[in-house]
């Protein structure tokens, strides 16, 4: 037992609340157990509670032992001072040890209660209710979706909203910047962000009608041109560059910065910058685009693009390969409506105050297919049916969020787990 999960007990009221006492005998009704606090101070606070006929508002503290309270020295510090219950498993202190009423759990707490939240803390499974999801209704699993895509998608807009506010609100160069992050995938994204704000998309705009000299901007400024060849192709971007990096003061990242070691060759760094090239030559106003709410059949063939022919034969600068068109997989396109386009309108949503937007980025999610990745097949094998993408990202929120650190008492899954049987 830990006191999160007495914190669960005391919020949700999962006790015999028949004839309430507090360890001095007086008689206590609860009006309201107090908001959760998560931050530093008291467990509960601005509660109501009724003792011996007198109605108290202030703080709940919670603690396995009533020494508790003491070994951590909460008698020492102001933030407790308006504390008016201390809610306790055992009670291990003489009664005049603290100057306000003790409430005693246990006896109280349903026995299955107890024992299903040992069982989970103690599993060895990949999640710690693994034996027991395929148990829980279908609509709190419906209810888990929502508030975990909802968790998911507005942490994702505190960091968007850092991004736009260094963009001065530039929401088209924003989406940019976050575009080149997902196409630098987990491997390459933070290298990929910081070549997108070393040729920002207004400087892209100047050069939009030659592929060429896009290519030779992103591959120069990554720094992946600096190579001694006889390729023709690779000499004419490297001559492009230097005109480039001149005109425009571009100081390059250092090659490596770039990941190419264990990954498919489709996605090494250099077919995805020949990508990115293609499509910022074929497609502008981006932003403005994915704004107009269309469905994600509609949306897609702005992102269905293909490196240039060079690349036909090749995956690194002047190293020959069996000859393949490199198009933008429609699995690549989900993740950039998964990862990119559907977080940029939730956070757009909240700056232009549009409820209608918010609706519309949950839509898409609806609409698209669910990933495909190692996290995603563990609970398909845990026997989760997953329809969606939507459904999926809030997977990867639940697992990431709630699974890894035990989190079972704040989560709905976990929840109902702990009050399965009897």
């Amino acid at each position: 037992m830990n006191e999160k999960f007495l914190h669960f007990i005391w919020k949700h009221q999962l006790f015999e609340k028949k004839d309430l006492q507090t360890t001095d005998q007086d008689l206590f009704e609860i009006k309201y157990v107090g908001k959760h606090n998560d931050d530093a101070g008291p467990d509960f606070l601005e509660a109501k509670i009724i003792i011996a006929g007198t109605l108290w508002a202030g703080h709940v503290e919670i603690h396995l032992s009533s020494s508790d309270y003491l070994r951590h020295k909460h008698q020492h510090d102001a933030a407790y001072q308006n504390v008016i219950l201390h809610v306790v498993y055992e009670d291990d202190l003489p009664k005049s040890a603290l100057p306000f009423p003790t409430f005693v759990l246990k006896g109280l707490i349903p026995l299955h209660f107890i024992r299903n939240h040992e069982q989970l803390l103690s599993s060895k499974d990949w999640i710690a209710c693994g034996k027991s999801i395929c148990q829980v209704p279908s609509i709190t699993w419906q209810h888990t979706y929502a508030r975990l895509i909802t968790e998911r998608l507005e942490r994702k807009t505190r960091a968007i909203e850092k991004v736009v506010i260094d963009n001065q609100y530039d929401w088209e160069e924003t989406f940019y910047q976050l575009l080149c992050r997902c196409f630098g995938m987990k491997v390459n994204a933070d290298v990929f962000f910081e070549l997108s704000k070393k040729v920002p998309l207004k400087l892209i705009a100047k050069h939009r009608l030659s592929l060429l000299q896009i290519e030779a901007l992103l591959l120069g400024t990554a720094g992946l041109l600096q190579l001694i060849v006889e390729d023709a192709y690779i000499i004419q971007l490297q001559n492009q560059y230097a005109h480039l990096k001149h005109l425009y003061q571009l100081t390059p990242l250092n090659a490596s910065q770039w990941k190419f070691s264990r990954m498919r060759p489709a996605n090494f760094p250099t077919i995805k910058i020949a990508q990115l090239a293609a499509l910022l030559h074929q497609r502008s106003l981006l932003f403005s685009r994915i704004t107009q709410k269309s469905d994600w059949n509609t949306l897609r063939p702005l992102f269905d693009t293909q490196a240039s022919e060079y690349w036909t034969q090749h995956y690194q600068c002047d190293v020959l390969s069996v000859k393949k068109e490199k198009h933008l997989s429609a699995a690549t396109q989900d993740l950039i409506l998964i990862n990119t386009i559907v977080p940029i309108l939730f956070s757009y949503s909240f700056y232009t105050d549009d409820e209608s937007m918010r609706m519309y980025a949950l839509q898409l999610l609806e609409h698209a297919n669910a990933e495909n990745n190692k996290t995603i097949r563990q609970w398909n094998k845990a026997g989760i049916k997953i329809q969606n993408a939507l459904q999926s990202q809030a997977l990867l929120e639940l697992k990431n969020e709630y699974c890894e650190s035990l989190q079972c008492e704040k989560c709905l899954i976990g929840m109902k787990v702990i009050q399965m049987g009897n």
